[in-house]
Formats: structure tokens, sequence, C-alpha cells
């Protein structure tokens, strides 16, 4: 379940911002809102132009980021940075759930045009796995921390799509991967 989000450098967010869906003091006594202490229903209301379809699609960005669909043409139509940014600077996700009692973070940065640039995964607050697109696909893996992906080799093209995406398509057992990609299908 996804416990929190910060978004840094995109659309209309300029610095980080964070959705934290584990406070939530107001809604103690709401059992049809919380769930394992976690707001699982909330509506986001604003006026026009306040950032409701930037949240939107800055939370979504996860599922066009490890899909197998081709990705969103967002970044070509309009461009993944805060205007107020410098065009070299880079849009970061982080994307905080909450697993068999376990915090796991997927984080990943992508330039203005969404090509991605890196991608994180944490179990706790150890990295588990590090993959460097700019640096010819460069892989940090500590296969105690991710044992489903004991077995896993990078093939030797990887092309343009999230780590994430390969994984999850792979042949390999992924119940971390699996997770975070079924939290956003």
């Amino acid at each position: 379940m996804l416990k929190k989000f910060i978004v840094n450098n995109f659309l209309l967010f300029e610095k980080d911002f964070s959705l934290d869906l584990s406070s939530y003091a107001k809604y103690d006594s709401h059992s049809l809102f919380v769930q394992d202490g976690i707001i699982n229903k909330a509506l986001v209301i604003g006026k026009n132009g306040s950032g409701k379809s930037c949240l939107g699609l800055a939370l979504s960005d996860i599922a066009r980021t490890i899909s197998r669909l081709s990705s969103c043409s967002l970044g070509e139509e309009r461009g993944y940075r805060n205007l107020n940014n410098p065009a070299s600077s880079l849009s970061t996700f982080t994307y905080i759930f909450t697993y068999k009692e376990e915090e796991i973070t997927y984080s990943y940065s992508k330039k203005d045009n969404g090509q991605l640039v890196k991608e994180t995964i944490k179990v706790g607050e150890k990295t588990a796995l590090e993959f460097d697109h700019t640096k010819d696909g460069s892989l940090t893996l500590d296969r105690k921390l991710l044992p489903e992906l004991s077995n896993f080799a990078l093939p030797k093209k990887m092309g343009k799509g999230s780590i994430m995406r390969l994984i999850s398509s792979s042949k390999e057992p992924r119940e971390i991967i699996r997770f975070i990609g079924l939290s956003y299908r």
C-alpha cells in the first residue's frame, strides 16, 4: 500500500511536494478511509490551476514508467520539469510503500523529455537495487535484500525501458517487484 509520495521539479511542483498518507489524525475513527494506519481513500479538491491534475499525473507516472505500454507522450508534448528550474534539472519521483511490515521505496529521476536517468529500490534504509541509465546500464543489486532476483541478469542491450519493466517481465520470482507493479495497475 502506498504510504508516502514525493515529487520534485515536475510540472507545477517546483520543489519537493509530499503526500503522506500515514498522517491521518482527523480520520482516526473513520475505518472506511484508513486501513493499516494508512489513508486508503482520499479526495483532492482545489481551485482551477492549483495542481490537482498535476498531482494525478505525478502519482500515476509510476504506471507509465514500469508498464509495458509505450511511454506517455507527456514529456514530448509539454516536458516534465517545472519551468522555473533549469532545463538540465531532473524530475524526481519517490513512492514509499508498506509491504509485509517493511518499507519499500521505489524512486527514479527523469530528464525533461521523460527519459529515465536513474532508478532505485530500497528495502528499509538499505539500497537493494540501483540502475543508472546514463552509464551503459550500471546495475547495483543486493541479492540478499532481493532474493527474488538471485538469478537475474541484465540483457546485453537494455534499451530505453525501466529496469522495473524488465524485471517484471522476466520469468524470475519477483514478489516485491510484482507488488510495486500491481499497486499501480
